[in-house]
């Protein structure tokens, strides 16, 4: 009965493939095709779901357009968790910016030699979205105090990036050595908490405001690092300027 049934439906095949052949040929002709080739940095992976689903629908778009047929979209429905993807998350990754990257990780806490904050400080800095960040720190001279804040711009949301940033900082000298010690760095304390004659003077207060631009590197796992060169300008004093910069590790939460 079984080898009965295998030779009929061999038969119904053998005279149906005349017939099914030329569409299966019109089909796969790569001269039908309208959806273009996929972009070379989509893989097929577990990761980038969000990714995937919108370099479909931007192919899938394309191809409608040239038949004036609409499309309709829909919701993915994740295969992980059984929950489904909002809209405003379905964006190609150099959409997404640093997310990519670092997930939810956007608040940073800094530890940075020199620079605004005298000669070591700390500093938090929050991502405000995918180019902006502000932050704000406490730093020591050692013979003064410092803290100020600051904005910056990312040209490029990656893991390595320029950026330019604007910011203020107060520097206050509470106690001036009575022996004339140096006080670093000297080349600008010299210029923003001495007096006329060049001697530091207890109670000096410098009000510092500076522009400047550097590189930031971020890693998958949190940590980061800065390096960066700022101007800066005292704007209680003549308006003195001396040319700094300053360097640093960041933990990303």
């Amino acid at each position: 009965m079984k080898i009965k049934s295998i030779v009929i439906f061999s038969l119904f095949l053998g005279a149906h493939s005349n017939a099914i052949a030329p569409e299966a040929q019109r089909i796969l002709n790569r001269q039908n095709r309208r959806i273009d080739s996929p972009p070379q940095g989509l893989k097929a992976n577990n990761a980038a779901l969000d990714y995937r689903y919108a370099a479909g629908v931007e192919r899938t778009q394309s191809a409608v357009n040239e038949s004036s047929a609409p499309i309709e979209t829909v919701p993915v429905q994740s295969v992980y968790d059984g929950q489904t993807i909002p809209q405003s998350k379905m964006a190609p990754r150099d959409e997404r910016g640093l997310g990519q990257y670092l997930g939810d990780r956007n608040l940073g806490i800094g530890f940075i030699s020199a620079g605004a904050y005298g000669v070591f400080g700390t500093e938090v800095d929050l991502a405000i979205d995918r180019h902006w960040s502000a932050g704000l720190g406490i730093g020591t001279g050692m013979t003064y105090r410092t803290w100020g804040f600051h904005s910056r711009y990312l040209f490029r949301p990656s893991s390595l990036t320029g950026f330019v940033e604007a910011g203020y900082t107060n520097w206050y000298l509470h106690k001036a050595s009575i022996t004339g010690e140096a006080v670093y760095p000297q080349h600008m304390a010299q210029r923003f908490l001495s007096d006329s004659s060049g001697k530091y003077v207890s109670g000096a207060r410098a009000h510092l405001v500076y522009p400047g631009f550097g590189i930031l590197y971020k890693h998958r796992s949190g940590m980061g690092a800065i390096a960066q060169i700022q101007y800066f300008i005292n704007t209680s004093g003549g308006l003195q300027g001396a040319l700094g910069g300053s360097a640093g590790l960041y933990l990303y939460f």
